[in-house]
Parts: C-alpha cells; sequence; structure tokens
C-alpha cells in the first residue's frame, strides 16, 4: 500500500503517484454540447444555401417553361392546318438565322390576286403557349381582308424542331422569317406587317426596332416575365436582377419606336397589358377594343390601319 504523507504545518495530504487512493482527473469531452449545437447549425446553413444554390441555378437553366410550351406537348404541336377553316395555304420552310440550326417551318397563306393587299403581307408571331395552330382564328381574319400572310413556328415548336424556344432564340426566328420574305419572296420591306400576338408582340417589337417594317400590329400583349415570374412564391425568393435572362417587354423599345403601330384587345379577358404599353408608346399609334366586335368591326379596323400605313 501507498504510504500516506502528511504535512503538520498544513495539514495536506499527499498520494504516490499511481496510488489508486490518488483522485482521478475529471476528463474534458471532446465535443460539448455547444460545439455540437454549433456544428448542426453550421450544417444545416451549408444545406440551406446549397439547396437555394440549386434553386437558383433550375431558374437560370429553365426559366423559359414558365413562359413557353414545352417541346413535345400537346400545345407545342401542329394540331390543325388552315385547310381546316377553309384557309388556301403552302407549306414553306426557310433558314433560320444562325448557321447550323434547325430550319423553320410555316405557312404561306395567299391572298387572292385581286385583294385589297394582294402585294401586302403580314408577318405573324404567335404567343408562347401555343404553335401556330392556335392562331387560326386570326389567320381567318387577315385572309379575309386580301392579305398575305406567313406564320411560322419558333424553334421547340411544331416541326420546327431544336431543343426549346427562348425570348432570344424567338426573336432570331423573327429575323430569319423577315428575311425570307424579303430575299426569297420578294417582299418590300415597307410592305410587311408585323403582327405580334401575345408574348410575340415582344418578338414583333424587336424585329421593328431592329429591321424597317411597314407597320406594327400587337394584340393582347403578354405580361413581363418579371410579371409571370412573380406569380410563383419560389421565383420571388430569387434574385431576379441577377437570374433573369427573359424579358418579355416591348414597353421601353415602344416609347422610342417610330413605326406606326397598331394595338389590340383582341381575345376576351384583360387589356391592362395593352392598354399601358399603348399609352407609353410613341406616335403614330392606334388602338382598338375589339374583345366583344363583330367580325365586320374587326375587318374594318385592319383595314383602316392597312389603307394608313402600307398601302
Amino acid at each position: 500500500m501507498a504510504k500516506k504523507k502528511s504535512s503538520k504545518r498544513t495539514g495536506t495530504v499527499y498520494y504516490a503517484p499511481g496510488s489508486p487512493m490518488a483522485p482521478r482527473r475529471t476528463q474534458t469531452p471532446l465535443a460539448t454540447l455547444r460545439w455540437v449545437l454549433v456544428m448542426a447549425s453550421f450544417a444545416v446553413v451549408l444545406a440551406m444555401l446549397g439547396a437555394y444554390a440549386v434553386l437558383c441555378t433550375m431558374f437560370w437553366q429553365n426559366q423559359w417553361e414558365m413562359i413557353f410550351a414545352v417541346p413535345g406537348s400537346t400545345a407545342a404541336k401542329v394540331t390543325a392546318t388552315p385547310a381546316n377553316v377553309g384557309l388556301p395555304f403552302e407549306s414553306v420552310g426557310f433558314r433560320a438565322a444562325q448557321p447550323g440550326e434547325t430550319a423553320l417551318t410555316g405557312w404561306w397563306i395567299p391572298a387572292a390576286t385581286n385583294a385589297r393587299y394582294a402585294h401586302d403581307t403580314v408577318l405573324y408571331l404567335h404567343g408562347a403557349k401555343a404553335s401556330m395552330s392556335g392562331s387560326l382564328p386570326e389567320l381567318e381574319t387577315l385572309h379575309h381582308i386580301g392579305v398575305n400572310v406567313l406564320v411560322f413556328d419558333y424553334h421547340g415548336f411544331g416541326a420546327s424542331g431544336g431543343p426549346h424556344a427562348t425570348e432570344q432564340q424567338a426573336e432570331a426566328d423573327a429575323l430569319a422569317a423577315w428575311n425570307y420574305l424579303v430575299q426569297t419572296r420578294r417582299v418590300p420591306e415597307a410592305r410587311i406587317v408585323a403582327f405580334g400576338d401575345g408574348a410575340g408582340a415582344s418578338f414583333a417589337t424587336h424585329l421593328a426596332v431592329t429591321h424597317p417594317l411597314g407597320a406594327l400590329v400587337l394584340a393582347d400583349i403578354s405580361p413581363t416575365a418579371r410579371e409571370i415570374f412573380e406569380q410563383d412564391a419560389r421565383a420571388r425568393l430569387l434574385p431576379m436582377v441577377l437570374l433573369q435572362r427573359e424579358q418579355l417587354d416591348p414597353k421601353p423599345a415602344l416609347k422610342t419606336l417610330r413605326t406606326p403601330k397598331l394595338f389590340l384587345a383582341w381575345k376576351a379577358g384583360s387589356d391592362a397589358q395593352t392598354q399601358a404599353n399603348f399609352e407609353a408608346a410613341r406616335v403614330p399609334k392606334r388602338f382598338a377594343d375589339l374583345r366583344r366586335a363583330p367580325e365586320s368591326e374587326k375587318d374594318a379596323v385592319l383595314r383602316s390601319f392597312l389603307d394608313e400605313t402600307v398601302r
């Protein structure tokens, strides 16, 4: 046994090293509760940042899906042709704006030889939620007033191929259609009227800014991309200033565009966007609310505008 030593002066008891009687030192744990909580919180923050980064990346790559019909969906397919409404037409194809891209496909709907606007052509730019098949009622109206019509599908719609549409791609496709009219069909620039419906109004405005046109018709202008995105609660959490690539906002360009413009509230629904763009646009400009108008009134408005601009 270890001998117990004591000091008479202090009364302190000492034990020999290694003695079983010696008190054991308290061991300091490798991770205290506070350390565990800090690390757990750090891990949660990292996971949240990672999830947020993934959400930002997905929005950056796929924001077009909130605007355009998905390729291969029923809406993006050609489900009817002008023949379904009794219109004469010719299926056409033409080169895309960029070499190597899939050719674009569309319909040439000719006016009668002695029609009122037989020497004028409407370049019809449909909306983002359906192929050109969804525009047959409008095409029928345009044919009825006696004007040639070229309508086509953007990349990602119908038989035009390509992975999917974007605003930039649709603008390039509109330019390709303009080139086809000018170079292949030999239509004078001043006799081309760009008719943009829905999101197509933005593409038509961009074309009018960059290339000469006789006139511009903008119908049922769609909400801007920002307004569309903000309808999704997830998108409202993201830094739009850094991530937004799609704009769909013709208003800034319309403020300075000199091309004659006709704004139409065409189909049932709110005319707020069309009215707001009309008010911001530079003259010359006209506005007509045709949502409840008979076909005869639609014809009269369009003919009056064409008489003032391209004839």
